[in-house]
């Protein structure tokens, strides 16, 4: 259960996406007990959305493990808060866009439309991410940051106790990013335009300094869940992050 990260939206078949790979290499560790992995990953979604998400419908699936790979939008959700006009509407898990017919069928059968306004937002994202930066109302990032880790806490102890009352236990995989688990500081000048790019309402070291918080508040939402906790350290790898606005 995840964002993005977990569906693995930019591998080319679902074979490849981490949770199918991760079912191949536990089947073939012990072949005479087959294992099912289900990817419940949702590109953009958050540990709350996930958690209505388990209550609603996951927990029919009867899983005898769930694991838990979050941290990235839930990062960014912190690192925009207050910087951004309220939404029209409270966005809820679920809720379908209105779109016009021509819309809906140009979106459909054009690919240059669609790659044209994927373009599009991603410039518009990454416009509104600095002018935040340069406006002397948007809030401090220490505050941002210590709300999001409390946010993040409260909502992943909830996604925690809903899985307890499934009886599901619940391994927590540790966020890797990258620049490096525990990185403090980006020295290549390329990740570092990629970092502000992508989450463009705070600058490569408030990102890293997000990633230690939100991992921190992993580890102390964890151990008193009984929740087995895997630290990121030993699988981490380094390379042109994801350009994509949610992880």
């Amino acid at each position: 259960i995840g964002g993005s990260t977990t569906f693995d939206s930019f591998v080319t078949a679902d074979e490849k996406a981490w949770p199918a790979r991760l079912e191949s290499w536990l089947n073939q560790l012990a072949p005479e007990n087959p294992v099912e992995v289900i990817n419940a990953g949702v590109p953009g979604y958050t540990v709350s959305q996930n958690m209505l998400r388990l209550e609603g419908d996951l927990y029919q699936y009867q899983p005898d493990l769930i694991v838990l790979y979050h941290t990235h939008n839930d990062l960014s959700g912190a690192l925009r808060a207050g910087t951004e006009p309220p939404a029209p509407y409270a966005p809820t898990p679920g809720r379908v866009p209105i779109v016009t017919p021509w819309e809906y069928w140009i979106t459909r059968h054009s690919l240059l439309y669609a790659k044209l306004m994927s373009r599009w937002q991603a410039i518009r994202f990454r416009d509104a991410g600095r002018q935040a930066l340069s406006s002397p109302e948007t809030p401090p990032v220490d505050r941002r940051l210590d709300q999001g880790a409390r946010k993040f806490e409260r909502d992943l102890t909830i996604f925690l106790a809903v899985a307890e009352t499934y009886d599901i236990p619940v391994v927590i995989v540790g966020v890797s990013n990258v620049s490096g688990v525990g990185t403090a500081e980006e020295s290549d000048s390329t990740i570092r335009a990629t970092w502000e790019n992508a989450v463009p309402f705070a600058t490569s070291e408030v990102n890293l300094l997000g990633y230690r918080q939100l991992t921190q508040s992993l580890q102390a939402v964890a151990k008193p869940s009984g929740s087995t906790f895997i630290p990121a350290e030993s699988f981490q790898y380094r390379r042109a992050p994801c350009t994509a606005r949610a992880s």
